[in-house]
């Protein structure tokens, strides 16, 4: 069977697995076994990072029990670690491949990161264990939310560009069933997640043994700003503070964090609580970068403990975030509706 018709044959079976399939992690199984059942890769993984999605998953295809494990329990890449290996690779309409010395120059630190093939490299034009074909997961919106990598051709050679787009079908499915997902769990005027992912996710969290970290935002003053300019220059606060939110918490020291959007002008922030628990230092760090454009936030901090619920968390949060708004001045509200802020929409 000539490669191409195979391809399509494994495709339109896979999609209907994928359709009947309502959890995601199975989905993302179901399209990774695709690409190897199809006779490309004898090894495939599909990444959803955890800042899209509130917490890393892993669709794997090809790999050992013991390696899967291995995936799951390391930080692995994110959106800036592909994008330093971006401009290092050949890219095929958005598939890329990158040779193991190239990756190596691209990520100096690279060490364990990668998990070693067993077999043997024949030399040039074949694959070393090391090299890398990905390609990014993107939503209808063009937002990046995770990455398809294939690994060990199965003829053993360098990929060709043909062979690469033959992958195009299978990261469209994966695509497709992110995005669906993340519908539901995302706020439709900022893109943070939303209410309930955020007690979904508080209560999976508080099922681990780190401590959560839950940071309360509100927004100083909205209630003046919707009663003179009206509520759709209150809504493009809330969208421009949102946006902002983001873009400092995903580059900032926060680690596995998730930005929600509660209701109304009201965020949290999820995060792992580092292990010298110096988390208050977070909240200034967050107020030096805070632009002055923007309205002024109040903030409040909880840490959790033992026999804490999302609510008891959330409320302790709150309260601390009420006593922040009680205990300053609020600043006025000079030019900041008018003036809008340079934050892009879709800082991701």
């Amino acid at each position: 069977m000539p490669a191409s018709e195979r391809v399509l044959t494994v495709f339109l079976n896979s999609s209907q697995q994928v359709i009947r399939e309502r959890d995601l992690r199975k989905k993302l199984r179901l399209v990774a076994a695709a690409v190897t059942e199809a006779g490309l890769f004898r090894r495939a993984v599909v990444q959803l990072y955890g800042e899209t999605y509130g917490e890393k998953i892993f669709g794997c295809a090809g790999l050992t029990a013991a390696e899967e494990a291995w995936l799951n329990s390391r930080n692995t890449w994110g959106p800036r670690e592909y994008d330093r290996i971006t401009a290092a690779a050949t890219s095929w309409h958005g598939i890329y491949y990158v040779p193991h010395d190239r990756l190596e120059a691209a990520i100096p630190d690279l060490g364990e990161t990668l998990i070693a093939s067993a077999r043997p490299w024949s030399g040039e034009g074949y694959w070393h264990p090391n090299d890398m074909l990905f390609a990014t997961l993107v939503s209808s919106q063009g937002e990046v939310m995770g990455n398809l990598t294939a690994d060990e051709p199965h003829d053993d050679r360098i990929p060709s560009r043909e062979t690469a787009a033959l992958l195009a079908p299978f990261l469209s499915m994966a695509s497709a069933a992110v995005e669906q997902e993340l519908n539901r769990r995302r706020d439709t005027l900022t893109g943070c997640f939303n209410g309930p992912f955020c007690l979904d996710e508080t209560s999976r969290r508080l099922g681990k043994s780190q401590p959560v970290g839950f940071l309360f935002c509100d927004l100083d003053n909205l209630k003046t700003v919707n009663d003179r300019y009206g509520h759709g220059a209150g809504d493009r606060l809330i969208l421009d503070v949102g946006s902002r939110l983001r873009t400092l918490v995903s580059s900032g020291p926060f680690a596995e964090s998730a930005v929600c959007r509660l209701h109304g002008d009201e965020f949290a922030v999820l995060f792992q609580v580092p292990m010298d628990h110096s988390v208050h230092t977070l909240i200034n760090w967050l107020r030096g970068q805070w632009p002055a454009i923007l309205p002024e936030v109040s903030w409040g901090l909880a840490v959790s403990k033992s026999g804490d619920t999302p609510h008891t968390l959330m409320r302790r949060a709150e309260l601390a975030m009420y006593n922040d708004k009680r205990g300053k001045t609020q600043r006025p509200l000079t030019n900041r509706i008018t003036a809008r802020s340079p934050v892009p929409r879709n800082p991701d």
